[in-house]
């Protein structure tokens, strides 16, 4: 096991050290993207767990400041029936589309109504169907939804007296978003953070992974450059002006 792995180090510093200048200086920027972006997101994962778990429980009477949860049901924003939210992801070979809706709706408990902008919105469905490949194509898709009553819970802070949203014609309650935050989930509580809770492990590892390529293929490129001025930044910066597309030649290998 520690030989395969020691193998694959020198495989990634090996590539790293034979790349053009330009080729190296794109790669290490797109991995330090990749890496800030997972980091972000794993923030965001966190963020939301830690919310479910500790914001208070209020109910449309409260005249409450800052962070709440509610309770209640989804319901339209004017008439209609059947869907609040829906949203259709599907994948064929190296095509893939997503349909998501975008009406306004509302939550409902004993005391009132309380808008939602679905577009800046986390939404959790109710239900997931997958179905998988057919008439022997590599296809599947994902269906997401909740309906109108279906129980759910929201996080974010409670403001009134704003103008209705379109499509929820004289509803002046509204959540927004508080800390990051802005939830609503047909699932539980306990299943929304186990599901952030995984995927802010996944991304937590997915930029730790990024930023030790990274450091390796820092360290494994510059250490393939001679130092005949002193300065290994100094031959790095020559080469990506004069030559950026070329590996050195006669480069030294880490």
């Amino acid at each position: 096991m520690d030989e395969d792995l020691a193998r694959v180090f020198r495989g990634i510093a090996d590539l790293f050290a034979g790349m053009p200048p330009a080729v190296f200086l794109t790669l290490a920027s797109g991995l330090l993207g990749l890496a800030l972006w997972a980091l972000v997101r794993a923030g965001g994962s966190v963020r939301t767990v830690l919310a479910v778990a500790r914001t208070p429980l209020a109910d449309l009477r409260s005249m409450a400041g800052g962070r709440v949860k509610l309770r209640g049901t989804a319901q339209p924003g004017q008439g209609g029936r059947g869907v609040i939210w829906y949203s259709r992801s599907r994948r064929s070979g190296r095509d893939s589309s997503t349909l998501t809706t975008t009406d306004n709706f509302c939550i409902e408990d004993v005391h009132g109504r309380c808008a939602v902008q679905t577009a800046r919105t986390h939404i959790v469905p109710t239900r997931s169907d997958h179905s998988g490949g057919f008439g022997g194509q590599r296809s599947s898709a994902v269906e997401r939804v909740i309906q109108i009553a279906d129980p759910v819970f929201a996080i974010g802070s409670l403001q009134r007296d704003l103008p209705p949203l379109a499509d929820v014609p004289g509803v002046h309650c509204r959540l927004v978003r508080a800390g990051g935050v802005l939830l609503v989930s047909g699932a539980s509580e306990a299943e929304v953070q186990v599901l952030c809770g995984l995927w802010a492990v996944v991304q937590t590892v997915c930029a730790a992974a990024c930023a030790a390529v990274l450091a390796l293929g820092v360290w494994a490129h510059l250490a393939s450059y001679p130092t005949t001025d002193g300065s290994v930044l100094n031959s790095f910066v020559d080469a990506l002006r004069h030559t950026p597309w070329q590996p050195e030649p006669g480069l030294a290998r880490p």
